[in-house]
Order: structure tokens, then sequence, then C-alpha cells
């Protein structure tokens, strides 16, 4: 009975074989179709794909360290890939030296190790597909599934659609959403390998011209086999120009911004009724609710000013000027853009008369203060072409009635897309030379510009949809325009994403399917927690939890990036079981200050690296202290510092209570003490943001 049960029926040869023979020759003398149950590169045998290539992975990285102990020159180069602390160089480092530079007898290591007894042969035959990898320009067309996506590559001459299966991608994705990323084909689809640049929408040019233009300025090649060898081995350059430049055009844009918050305030000069009673009359002015802040300033009534008279004019949305609040002594307006206070300031003096003195007026200059926060930028990097045409924003307010009885809130939001939506097809576009969408879709001359704004509205369109959980769809459109070439299937339903999702890396082969959407973790006190309440933290932190194992799940269905941002800062400098001491603490450490149930914010990861140094320089002056002299405190100027000496004295107790076997090196347990203290002060920081 046992006998038969390892014989099974191959449909590659036609004839019934043995499980070890299927799997010495599975995908590689044998090509498996499809549908074969034992294949592990079957469409259906997504798991155990994933099982297949962490083991690949990991014997390559194993490989690469021994390769680089060999060899000062690679030992350098992946050093510096991982002093960088950026994903792209350290997955571009190993790509190339895996499968792109070659050796003096013309090999790269990946075909050196094939010959390696260590690799099975499933993993040879997943070895031998990776070896394939190219950098592409995936456009998005359709996602099919939970796990399928159909797209076309961008740099590929004649575009053709390729399938391919990545959960995470297919749960956070829309449609027309580009990037540079690594693919490798499979039998029957392509896979994802590593991180993604996704490219951001630069105003009229297109995801390739924006790729070609960047390259060309950074001295490369445009022709397609010469610039995917580019790619390849400048990623991260190309990242750091695309930033620049999206910033730049940031720049610009807030430069363009009228955003000034303007407040005008006036003394009442006649009584509050009759004031309110002029306001009354006005066709453009309708009662709004105070807030209870500026009830507590002492106005009693609020006013909504509107643009027009009519309000039948605009549907359900209309267009509002400004805000007036109403006291007994002094009335305050309000409005979003220096030429909307003017305006507002104009009709409201012209309507109350002598009835009000102005006293003063405040402006805040929003757009100055964002430009204010923009980082520098490294100009060198950035393409003049690609700063021409700078977007433009018109900040606006308007009103929506609410709902009446019958419609849902939901309901009414939707009939509003649809209203600005048919709206939008009459209405004159400065980007389409001033016509109409329904002019310019017949209009030879102006086609392709409709077809670049139309994609980026659906692109736009699903993104809000899988932050809200809405199925609004913009495929009408699109037939009404006659845009047929870019009519897809919607994306099925699906979980909504959280907003803080990292759009720089939705494929990196990470199975985040089936994840939950939590609410934003609670605030914390002002002050730091006394040693009792840290401890009670820490204690009620795994109370949830039996085991560790429990509590990584709980991070991984939250799409939690704690533990992997912590390993990212010290990876060059340990291995991996060494961390793997440290990570129950860790887990902690988290949930202490982040409970169950809720998401934790994001880190910055540059402000954790920096606490994570200055850490190290406070380490080797105590260590440097007199030995009369008792050392300082390494958490005297923490944010938490009981909680941080606790977790501490924690992890260096279990580390003395662990067999000498499994213990990290001597030198190594103060760098993941200084770890524990640096990602308390970075979480605590980020919570409090």
């Amino acid at each position: 009975m046992s006998k038969a049960s390892k014989r099974r029926q191959c449909p590659a040869v036609k004839r019934e074989i043995t499980a070890a023979e299927c799997g010495e020759n599975r995908g590689s003398r044998y090509e498996c179709p499809a549908d074969c149950a034992y294949s592990l590169l079957a469409p259906a045998n997504y798991v155990q794909l994933l099982e297949l290539e962490g083991a690949v992975d990991k014997k390559c990285m194993d490989l690469m360290r021994e390769e680089a102990r060999k060899s000062p020159a690679l030992d350098k180069a992946q050093q510096k890939a991982y002093a960088d602390r950026s994903p792209h160089a350290i997955h571009a480092f190993f790509e190339k030296h895996l499968f792109f530079q070659r050796d003096s007898a013309g090999l790269t290591l990946s075909e050196k190790w094939l010959r390696d007894p260590e690799f099975k042969n499933d993993e040879r035959v997943l070895l031998r597909a990776k070896m394939q990898t190219r950098v592409a320009l995936l456009e998005i067309h359709r996602i099919i599934d939970d796990l399928r996506i159909e797209a076309v590559d961008l740099l590929c001459a004649e575009p053709k659609t390729i399938v391919l299966q990545d959960r995470s991608l297919a749960a956070t994705v829309g449609r027309f959403a580009a990037g540079l990323v690594w693919i490798y084909p499979l039998p029957h689809y392509w896979r994802l390998s590593g991180t993604a640049i996704i490219l951001p929408e630069l105003g009229q040019f297109e995801a390739d011209e924006i790729v070609k233009e960047i390259v060309r300025h950074l001295g490369g090649p445009t022709t397609e086999i010469e610039l995917r060898l580019w790619l390849a081995e400048h990623f991260v350059r190309f990242d750091e120009a695309l930033r620049a430049t999206s910033t730049a055009r940031q720049m610009q844009m807030f430069a363009g911004l009228d955003a000034q918050f303007g407040k005008a305030v006036y003394e009442l000069r006649a009584s509050f009724g009759e004031c309110r009673d002029k306001l009354d009359e006005v066709s453009e002015v309708a009662t709004d609710n105070l807030t209870p802040g500026e009830r507590d300033e002492g106005f009693a009534e609020g006013r909504i000013w509107f643009a027009e008279k009519d309000a039948a004019k605009f549907g359900s949305a209309r267009p509002a000027l400004g805000r007036l609040l109403l006291g007994q002594s002094h009335c305050r307006i309000e409005a979003i853009g220096a030429e909307r206070l003017a305006r507002l300031r104009e009709q409201f003096e012209k309507i109350m008369g002598s009835s009000v003195r102005f006293t003063g007026e405040l402006r805040d200059d929003l757009a100055a203060r964002l430009a204010e926060k923009r980082p520098k930028i490294e100009e060198s990097l950035v393409p003049p072409s690609l700063l021409e045409q700078p977007q433009k924003i018109l900040l606006s307010s308007s009103r929506v009635e609410a709902p009446v009885s019958g419609k849902t809130t939901k309901d009414l939001e939707h009939e509003l897309f649809l209203e600005q939506d048919r709206a939008f097809l009459d209405d004159s576009i400065p980007t389409l030379d001033g016509r109409t969408p329904r002019e310019a879709a017949r209009d030879p001359a102006l086609r392709s510009k409709l077809v670049r704004l139309m994609k980026q509205s659906v692109r736009a369109q699903d993104e809000r949809n899988l932050e809200t959980g809405q199925v609004y769809d913009l495929n009408w459109m699109l037939r009404e325009l006659g845009l047929d070439e870019i009519i897809f299937d919607p994306p099925p339903l699906r979980a909504p994403r959280e907003t803080t999702l990292d759009a720089d890396s939705p494929g990196e082969g990470d199975d985040y399917g089936g994840a939950v959407v939590l609410p934003a973790a609670p605030r914390l006190p002002a002050k730091p927690f006394s040693v009792k309440e840290a401890a009670d933290r820490l204690e009620d932190a795994m109370i949830e939890f039996d085991t560790a194992q429990e509590a990584l799940d709980e991070l991984d269905a939250g799409r939690s990036l704690f533990i992997d941002d912590a390993w990212s800062v010290v990876a060059n400098m340990l291995e991996s079981r060494e961390f793997d001491v440290v990570v129950p603490f860790l887990i902690e450490i988290r949930f202490a200050l982040v409970p169950v149930g809720f998401k934790e914010p994001r880190l910055n990861f540059d402000r954790l690296c920096d606490s994570f140094d200055q850490g190290i320089r406070k380490l080797v002056e105590a260590l440097k202290a007199p030995a009369n002299k008792p050392p300082p405190s390494l958490f005297l100027s923490a944010r938490q510092p009981a909680l941080s000496e606790l977790i501490v004295g924690q992890f260096l107790n279990a580390v003395l209570d662990m067999p000498r076997k499994i213990q990290p090196r001597l030198e190594i347990q103060p760098i993941l003490a200084v770890l524990l203290g640096a990602m308390i002060d970075e979480l605590d920081l980020s919570l409090r943001e």
C-alpha cells in the first residue's frame, strides 16, 4: 500500500513514475503542464513556490557570504550595499553579482553554483529561472484575482501582455500603476523579485518617457537591451534621480500654489441681531455649524458663504468662498487662498456697510511652509525637460447637502462622483489645450493626451477604492469617449488598503495576503512611563499570546514592518541567528507601545538609524569611562528611560541563561541592547507625530 502511494501518473512523459523520479526531473528534463499537481511551478502551488524561493534565496545568500570572505573587492561592495541601508541597494547588489557580473571565465556566480550539490533539482530549476531576471517597466492593466495580474513591459519595442503571480501586488495595486521592477519567467507565469520603484505621476509624461529621459540625463543608453543592463547596474542611482525629479516638481507646484489660510476680524457696530438679519438676506449665505473650539472663542453662530447665488447650477456640491463666524461683539471671516479672502472681504463689507469695522487680518501661507519642509535635492540628477509644464493646484472647498431620508452617505458620495465626472466630460481642460474630453476624443492630435489623462484618472480611482473599500469604476467614461484600447475589467473587490502601505515595494516576494486593516494606535501619555507603568505595559504586551510565533503572526496580519526595520539597521553587523535572539524583546516593545488590535505608525528609518548610531557612540563613551567611576547610563536621555532599562535588563538576563552555543557573541550583545533602545525611541516619537 505504501509502495503504491509513492507512484504517480506523470502527464509530461505519459506514464506512471515514482515520487523520486518526479522530484529529480520535474521542470528540468520533464516539461510539467500547468495543471500538474506535483510541479512546484504550477500556478496552483503558489505557497510551495514561496517556500522554494525562500530556500533558494537563503542558499544564495550563504554562498555569497562565502564568496565575499574570499574576495576583498566583493566583501567591500557587499558592506557598502548594507551601509547604504537601502533595500534597493541591497537587492541590486545581489542581483548584479548573482546574475549579471561575469568572471574571467565568463561565468556568473549563479552559473557556477548550479553545479553545487547543495541545490536540489527544484532549486536548480528555480535558480535557472532567476538567472533570466531582468529589469522591466511594468504597467498594470488588469488584476485578475487575488493572485494574478496582467501587465505589459513598456521597455519592450512592442509590449505584449504577461501574467504575473504575486499576492501582495494583486492586493495593493491599481490599473495603470507603473514601476521599475525585477522580474523573471517561470513556465506558466512571471514572478517579481526584490524591490520596486513605483513611478509617480509627473504631469504630461508617460512612464517610459520618464525612465528614458532620466537615464539619458544620467548618461545611460536608451536602446532596449543596453537600457535594461544599465538600469540593473544603476538601479539605486535611477531611484535617487526619480525622487529628486519628483521633489523638484513638487517644489515648483508649491511655488505657484495659492494656499494662504486667511482670517479677517471685524468689530460689530450694530447689534448682533441686526448683523445676523443682514446676513440672512444674502442668497449666497447659509447657516453652518460651529466647532466646540469656535464656541469657546465666543462665537454664537456660523455661516457658509457660497461662491455663486444659484445653488441648482452646481448640483449637490456647491463651491464655497469661505466661512463667517458671528459673535455678540465681533465676527471673523475665513477663506483658503488670498484671492478668495479678498473677494469674501469685498462682498462682506459691501453688504454690512457701517455695521462693522475692520480691525485686523491674519494670513498663514501653507504653501510657503510646505516648501520650507521639502528636503534638499541633488539638482544635477534632475533632467530639465521633466520640469516643463509644472502641475498647478487650485485649492477650493464645497458643501454637500446632508443625505435625504433613505440615502446613506455612501450613496450620496457615489452620486457626487458621478455628477463631477459627467461634468468633467464637458469641461475645458488645460492639459487638453483647453478642449473638453469629448472634443479631444475626436481630435487625433489630442487623443494621446486624453489617453494619458484618463489612465491617471482610472489609476487614482482604483487607489481610492482600495483605501475606502468602494467599487466605483470609470470604465463608463472610457466607453463614452471611445477609448476602448484602455478599457480593462475593474479589479475584484479587495480588502481596503492601509494608506501607509509602502509604495516602493509592492511585490517583494513577501506574501501579505489576507492582511487586516487596523485603527491607528492610541496616543501615548505626555510623560514617560514610570517603572511600574513600564512593567505593566510589558506584562500586558504578551498576555494575548501563548507563543512568540502567535505574536509574529499578528504583526504579519497587520503588515507590520517593525521587526524588518530593526533587522535592516543591524543586518550588516551580525548573523541572522543572533538577531533571532532579540526578536521576542522587540515584540514586547511593539505591543507595549502599540496594543493588540491597533496598527503601528510608519517609522522614520533614517531617524532610526541616527538614533542607533548615537546609541553606539554613547556605548563607546561608556566603555572608555575610568574604572573608578560608574559608566554613564545609556538611557538617561531616552524617550522612555524606564521601559528601555527594563527591556534591556530582561534581554541581558535572558542571554546569560541561554546555552552557550546559541548565545550571541559577547561583542554583539551591547549592539543588540542599543538596538532595543533605538527602536523604543523611534516608535515613541512616531506615535507622537
